[in-house]
Parts: structure tokens; sequence; C-alpha cells
């Protein structure tokens, strides 16, 4: 369970850094290693992600408890801030964010969407319409993904990381895994 686990983790982190990362019409020709060694045979070094160029070493850019809480997490809130953003910014905030909620359900993870604009609050089922406090107030979640509109950025907290994309976002939150011995492109 807790390889699956890992694994999960890793396509969630990839993405991430994917999509922050992706831009101006970098990064977009990527690989995924198949996990074998040359000759088709299985190697037992975990996998670890390497984004896009150009790209972090996620092994070294990420917090320890931000790996826990997102592996441990069940619950997830990902969040389009789109209050400070134009129509392309917010386009690239929805595409981005969309594909996160989906690595996420797909990881089996409970997923709840919420969109801020203006001082409003749209989430839920049933498209709950509240204010931005009301949501922030009531969101229980045990980690938060935040999109929100700038230089195309990732920040890291505890039990969040905050995504920064703007219009210049024009490629796809992708996920590539290699095996942990393969050095990454930077």
């Amino acid at each position: 369970m807790k390889k699956i686990l890992f694994a999960i983790f890793i396509i969630g982190i990839f993405l991430l850094y994917g999509c922050a990362n992706q831009g101006a019409g970098e990064g977009k020709n990527s690989t995924v290693a198949n996990g074998t060694n040359g000759n088709g045979m299985n190697n037992s070094t975990p996998p670890v992600v390497v984004p896009p160029e150009p790209a972090y070493d996620v092994r070294n850019d990420v917090p320890a408890d931000f790996e826990s809480a997102l592996i441990n997490a069940s619950t997830v809130a990902v969040v389009m801030d789109l209050r400070n953003s134009n129509s392309a910014g917010n386009a690239a905030i929805i595409k981005c964010a969309a594909e996160v909620a989906k690595s996420m359900g797909s990881a089996g993870k409970n997923v709840s969407n919420y969109a801020y604009e203006g001082n409003r609050c749209i989430h839920g089922d049933t498209a709950l319409n509240e204010t931005v406090a009301d949501c922030e107030n009531s969101m229980n979640a045990d980690f938060k993904f935040i999109f929100v509109y700038g230089d195309i950025k990732t920040s890291f907290g505890n039990s969040s990381a905050t995504i920064s994309v703007n219009g210049a976002y024009n490629g796809t939150c992708e996920i590539n895994v290699v095996p942990k011995d393969v050095p990454p492109k930077i």
C-alpha cells in the first residue's frame, strides 16, 4: 500500500511541477522511462519524478513534510483563485487545476473544488455560492492545492502548495517517472 501511495504522490508532485514550470514554449518535450535498465529487465530502484526542462530536481525541492502530508491525505481541496487574473490567466488556472484534481481523484483522494471570483466562492456538487471567507472557514481538507495568477512558480506549505500560473502557460501538466538513479535533466 505504501508503494502505491508513493507512486500516487510522485504523480501528484510531477503534476505540480509540470504545471507550474511550463510556459512560454518551454518544457514540452519530456519522456517517460519505464523503469527498465535498458535491456528490458526491471530494476528495483524506486521511481522519482523528473519534470520537463527547465526543471527543478524534485528530490531536493520538495520538503519532507509536504510529501508525507500529500501521501497521507484522504481529502484534497483544489482552489482556483481567479480574483486577480485576466481571461487568459483564468483559463490557465482552471486548466492546470483541473489536471491536478483529476490526478488526485485518480489516486483515490476525495477532491473538493473551489473557485474564488470577486468576493464569491463557488464549490460543491450543488455549486454552493458563499463568500470567500465562508469557504475558507468551512474548507475541511487534509491537503490544499491553491492556484493563483502570477509569475509561474510553486510554493510549498506544510500541507499545501500554491501554484502561480499566468496567461503564458500553454502546456499540459505532464507526468514523467524515471528510476531514482537516473539524474534529472536541468
